[in-house]
């Protein structure tokens, strides 16, 4: 492939992380399972949409790899550049010309020991997704409101963009240190979105005569909880190194990938 092709040239070396969802052209290039990557990796280019960087994010921030997005999807809220800019944003690669744009991410940890981080969201929901939920949720151990709805959120900055929301949640800047709490369709006159700090503690307590439930990373990851499993989530020791070739202000990309996407969609017939 041409990246791999500019890399080499260039005395670099490159390899895939994963031979999953390949790409014609990439069989060239050698593979290196994710358990064998280390951080002296200078840069991993994901080249696809927002799930595939989201998917990297989780694999690739612990081991502190900066991660730069070439959108192939549709919409590449998170992506650095599109398919056609290749030509500049190889020139920005290989002559070092790029930012990096430090993310927070979110680690949720279960009573079994076990954990998993996010990027974008965590979430808890009926493992009968056709159910609501009850959950409790506290903030530093503080209660902060007990919602039945079909679940609950919660979100970093990033995520503010993506399930939040849709389900009613405001806009946060990346820049901001900060966890956001939304509940989901909740049956109540009250239920409002809360932004809590990003030091904070926040712990989810799913009811047990409600059934088992499900955790949720990024939408991408679930895992099993047994009835009445609680889970604490709080600010991630892992940020991702978001690269960027050119500076991107937050609400121009907001106009231009959300507000403005559905519209053109439209225009061009996405709707028939």
């Amino acid at each position: 492939m041409e990246i791999g092709r500019r890399v080499a040239a260039a005395g670099g070396s490159v390899c895939r992380i994963s031979p999953a969802h390949s790409l014609p052209g990439l069989s060239c290039i050698p593979v290196v399972p994710e358990d064998r990557l280390t951080s002296p990796c200078g840069l991993a280019i994901v080249l696809g949409g927002d799930g595939t960087l989201l998917s990297a994010a989780r694999e690739l921030a612990p081991l502190k790899i900066p991660v730069m997005g070439v959108n192939l999807g549709r919409r590449g809220f998170l992506s650095s550049a599109e398919a056609d800019d290749l030509d500049a944003l190889m020139a920005a690669v290989l002559g070092d010309s790029y930012t990096l744009d430090e993310r927070m991410m979110l680690e949720a940890r279960l009573e079994d020991g076990s954990s998993q981080i996010a990027l974008n969201d965590l979430g808890i929901f009926n493992s009968s997704r056709a159910r609501m939920i009850r959950v409790v949720v506290r903030v530093c151990g503080e209660i902060l409101d007990e919602y039945y709805a079909d679940g609950v959120l919660v979100s970093s900055p990033t995520g503010s963009t993506a399930y939040s929301l849709s389900a009613g949640g405001p806009l946060i800047v990346p820049q901001m240190a900060c966890m956001l709490v939304t509940p989901i369709c909740a049956h109540s006159l009250r239920a409002r979105p809360v932004v809590v700090g990003a030091e904070s503690l926040i712990s989810l307590y799913p009811a047990a005569r409600y059934g088992d439930a499900v955790l949720t990373a990024d939408g991408q990851v679930h895992t099993a909880l047994r009835a009445g499993m609680s889970v604490a989530i709080r600010r991630s020791a892992h940020d991702l190194q978001l690269a960027r070739t050119r500076e991107q202000r937050f609400f121009s990309v907001v106009r231009q990938k959300i507000s403005e996407w559905g519209t053109a969609e439209l225009r061009n017939g996405g709707g028939s």
